[in-house]
């Protein structure tokens, strides 16, 4: 089991707005009504090299609930995210909105894009709220997703679960926070992290 210090791969944004519209990102400070409780990160390997991403968030609020404006990096080296979608798991359809990202306005280096994610105050569960949220990238060669973002929750992310489907064995090798994995011809990896304070993300090596 691979314990680093990790985060997350959503930036935080506070905003009191009821549309996704251009919202200042600075300064970021720590949501303290907020708590990541856990992720489920799942990687799917296609046999032509491109990776489906499902990312499941549990967010445990300390506070009645307000709109909120999440923005998601998408990592490099790919670009292009395919089909991006955002979900509220125990609410109904309508509370999430997506859209593109300013470009430039997070600042982390490994981000290459981002999509702005709105939560509506509804959507939002009083005792959880299960975001999911889906993409792919098509390509070759190493893939990356960024874990670190530029705002912050209550305290660190408890847990991170990241699976990684490789039916296909295209993946040489895994490397989670400067941590690398061998999967040993695995189709299936399954590593959990704790206490997560994030500095650089998850790499996928393919062959």
């Amino acid at each position: 089991m691979v314990r680093p210090s990790l985060s997350l791969a959503l930036a935080l944004a506070l905003a009191g707005c009821g549309s996704v519209a251009p919202v200042p990102y600075y300064p970021f400070v720590e949501d303290r009504d907020l708590e990541l409780r856990y992720e489920t990160l799942t990687l799917s390997v296609e046999a032509d090299g491109s990776v489906r991403v499902a990312a499941l968030f549990y967010f445990v609020p300390h506070a009645p609930a307000r709109d909120r404006l999440l923005t998601f990096p998408i990592g490099p080296p790919r670009r292009g995210a395919q089909g991006f979608t955002a979900q509220l798991l125990d609410a109904e359809p309508g509370h999430v909105r997506v859209a593109p990202g300013e470009p430039g306005a997070l600042p982390m280096g490994e981000a290459v894009e981002s999509w702005d994610i709105w939560l509506g105050a509804a959507g939002q569960g009083p005792n959880q709220s299960r975001l999911l949220v889906r993409y792919a990238q098509a390509g070759s060669g190493d893939f990356g997703y960024v874990l670190k973002s530029g705002a912050y929750w209550r305290g660190p992310i408890r847990k991170l679960v990241l699976v990684v489907e490789d039916p296909h064995q295209r993946v040489a090798a895994i490397e989670v926070e400067g941590h690398r994995v061998d999967p040993a011809k695995r189709r299936r990896i399954v590593l959990e992290l704790d206490a997560l304070e994030p500095n650089r993300g998850v790499k996928l090596e393919l062959k």
